[in-house]
């Protein structure tokens, strides 16, 4: 399988730092504009489209497992800030753990964008799941599993869309 993020070459410190605050920045404006779409009906209750995957997945691709947790951080630091302590639990550890998985997965090139998104999501909902039982001690939560687990599936498979749509136009920008 090619590689998708192979024709980037970062030319400077400089101008990979000011690529990554953007990602960053990027990262969180689409958590916000994630937060402030309203859950319809075939939305399981407090599910979102996950649309800041895209960002640690690209960030993954293009320069490593590192900066795309650094990435991951900063966007539940944000999440915390702008939606209290239970978010950024939530948000923290359903983001590290699934950036860690996207990342492995997308090095060893063992699945495509799609099938790295659907990955991610899956891990992403079932740590938010544990960490929700595991604060609230409300075991009987795992009931929602099934339900989050379709959702995962099909935003999982939207994210890997757009990342796969957005690399050729992200590779006629000239700095990276």
């Amino acid at each position: 399988m090619k590689n998708k993020f192979s024709n980037y070459n970062i030319k400077t410190k400089t101008i990979k730092l000011t690529v990554m605050s953007l990602l960053c920045t990027l990262s969180i404006v689409l958590s916000a504009i994630d937060s402030m779409i309203p859950v319809m009906m075939f939305m399981p209750p407090g599910a979102k489209l996950g649309l800041s995957n895209i960002v640690t997945m690209y960030t993954a691709g293009v320069f490593g497992l590192l900066p795309a947790l650094i990435i991951s951080i900063v966007k539940s630091l944000f999440v915390g800030t702008t939606r209290g302590i239970m978010a950024f639990l939530m948000s923290f550890f359903a983001g590290v753990i699934s950036t860690i998985v996207s990342g492995l997965l997308l090095k060893k090139r063992i699945f495509g964008l799609i099938g790295v998104g659907i990955i991610g999501a899956v891990v992403h909902n079932l740590i938010q799941l544990m960490v929700v039982i595991l604060i609230t001690k409300t075991f009987s939560l795992i009931y929602y599993l099934p339900m989050l687990i379709i959702f995962a599936l099909a935003t999982g498979f939207l994210t890997g869309i757009i990342l796969n749509i957005s690399i050729p136009m992200l590779e006629k920008i000239k700095v990276i």
